[in-house]
C-alpha cells in the first residue's frame, strides 16, 4: 500500500529552521531541538490535499499523537471575505476527518488555510490552497473515426465529477462544422444513467 503524506504538523513552543520539505508537502515539519535531546516528538499530524474544487468538500485528516485531553480542532479555509470552517474534537491517540463544504459559488484562486487546536494540546499552522476551476469533465464517444457521405453519425455524450461520479445535471450538446455554423444542437439532455446517446445524419 502506498501512502502519500501531504502534511506534517508537529508541535513546539518555538520555531527553528527545518530543512527544505519535499514538493508533495502541504505544511512543513517544524520542530526545535531541545537541550538535552536530539529531537522531539510530533505532537499532531495533519494531511490535506493542496486543491480546492468547487461543489467538492475538502476532507483534511488529523491525528492528535501526544495531548494533556480531547483537542479541538478548527480548520479554516478563508479568502477575501469567504471564509469555510470545519471542526472536530479528536483524543490523544486517535484521528479524525474534518469536511469543510466548499460550495459551488467559490471563487477561482488561492485560499488559506489555517488549522489549530486547543484545549489539550495548543497548536496553529497555515498553509495556502488553490482552488481548480475545472470541476467536470465531458466525454464524447463516436461509434467510427471516420465517416462517409450519406453515414449515420451515433454518439454518447457523458461528464464526469471530480469525485469519478457521473455528472447527474443537464448538458446542452451543440454540433457545428469546420466555419463553426451550428448543424445540430439538443438543449437541457439528462438521463438517469449519465450517458446520453444521439445521432447525426449526414448528408450525400
Amino acid at each position: 500500500m502506498l501512502l502519500t503524506v501531504l502534511g506534517i504538523l508537529p508541535f513546539s513552543p518555538t520555531q527553528a529552521q527545518p530543512p527544505p520539505p519535499p514538493p508533495t508537502l502541504t505544511l512543513p515539519l517544524r520542530t526545535t531541538p531541545p537541550t538535552t535531546a536530539p529531537w522531539i516528538k510530533p505532537t499532531y499530524l495533519v494531511v490535506t490535499p493542496k486543491v480546492l474544487r468547487r461543489g467538492i468538500d475538502l476532507e483534511i485528516g488529523v491525528c492528535i499523537l501526544y495531548g494533556l485531553g480531547p483537542v479541538t480542532v478548527t480548520a479554516k479555509v478563508t479568502k477575501k471575505g469567504q471564509t469555510y470552517v470545519g471542526t472536530a474534537t479528536i483524543a490523544p491517540g486517535t484521528s479524525a476527518v474534518i469536511a469543510i463544504p466548499i460550495p459551488a459559488s467559490a471563487d477561482e484562486g488561492v485560499y488559506t488555510l489555517t488549522v489549530s487546536g486547543s484545549g489539550g494540546l495548543r497548536f496553529k499552522d497555515t498553509t495556502t490552497l488553490t482552488l481548480d476551476p475545472h470541476s467536470v469533465s465531458v466525454f464524447i464517444q463516436t461509434d467510427k473515426a471516420i465517416y462517409k457521405p450519406g453515414q449515420e453519425v451515433k454518439f454518447r455524450v457523458f461528464g464526469i465529477k471530480p469525485d469519478c461520479s457521473p455528472l447527474d445535471e443537464p448538458l446542452d450538446i451543440f454540433i457545428s462544422d469546420k466555419n463553426n455554423n451550428k448543424i445540430k444542437q439538443w438543449l437541457n439532455q439528462k438521463e438517469t444513467s449519465g450517458v446520453i446517446s444521439k445521432s447525426l445524419q449526414l448528408s450525400d
